[in-house]
């Protein structure tokens, strides 16, 4: 681990960064031809094409930012890879979402996967402990039958919700904003308090998306993670456009007043 580390988070390997590089330029060249081969043939809305060619470019999209993900995941021994991993995956549906076409993928997700290696895994692993905690607390307090045990899960359940109200905002967090370590959990807390209907909603469409992935297994190792990726950054966007516009608008009638 501590090789693997120094090779690839810091990129003190010369072999490896050759093949990072050569993957860079060859996925840009490769990229900027397909686009243009997109925009001549398939992106002119005349063409009925178009919109069947548009959802495909984002299928291609998924698939290969999912096995980006499976292999940076495990590239970091997996408890290690998964958080910067995860990032790096939500930063290139930020880019996406918000109107960016012309940036290389993979060297952008290896970036982000550096830059964020330490700094992740110092916010993910207490939030992965807590985690683990209070799913052995709840498997313990079940088998206990007593009014002390009752109390209890009340308690429990409490601090699991504070806890999801942390964990559904906290990559989309870490993606779009620098801040302390302290900072990242209250913003993303502070976050789901104001939007409680958009937390509730993305609790329940994360949720069936699960079910979906259970009901037919072959989408996991194709769109697994990514999906996931999509939609919580997606929302986030979202939720987090409408707090900047009632901001701005009373920021605006301040000002009048």
């Amino acid at each position: 681990m501590k090789y693997l580390y120094k090779s690839i988070v810091l990129g003190n390997s010369d072999s490896f960064n050759i093949y990072i590089n050569v993957n860079i330029i060859i996925e840009s060249i490769y990229v900027t031809e397909m686009k243009n081969i997109f925009k001549e043939v398939f992106m002119n809305t005349s063409n009925p094409y178009a919109g069947i060619m548009r959802i495909a470019e984002w299928f291609v999209r998924f698939t290969y930012v999912n096995v980006l993900w499976f292999v940076f995941t495990l590239l970091g021994g997996v408890v290690f890879g998964f958080m910067p991993s995860t990032i790096a995956m939500f930063s290139l549906f930020r880019r996406w979402f918000r109107g960016e076409e012309e940036f290389p993928v993979f060297g952008t997700y290896w970036n982000e996967y550096k830059l964020n290696f330490k700094n992740s895994n110092v916010i993910g692993i207490p939030l992965l402990m807590i985690g683990i905690f209070l799913y052995v607390d709840f498997l313990i307090l079940i088998e206990i039958s007593n009014w002390m045990s009752n109390a209890l899960l009340v308690i429990l359940g409490m601090i699991g919700l504070v806890y999801l109200f942390v964990i559904v905002n906290i990559f989309p967090v870490l993606t779009h904003f620098k801040l302390s370590f302290k900072e990242y959990y209250k913003r993303a807390f502070y976050l789901s308090l104001l939007q409680p209907f958009r937390f509730f909603l993305l609790i329940i469409t994360n949720a069936i998306t699960v079910l979906l992935l259970f009901t037919i297994p072959i989408l996991f190792p194709i769109i697994g993670a990514s999906i996931f990726g999509a939609i919580n950054m997606w929302s986030f966007l979202q939720g987090f456009g409408k707090i900047e516009e009632k901001k701005e608008h009373l920021q605006m009638e301040s000002a009048v007043e």
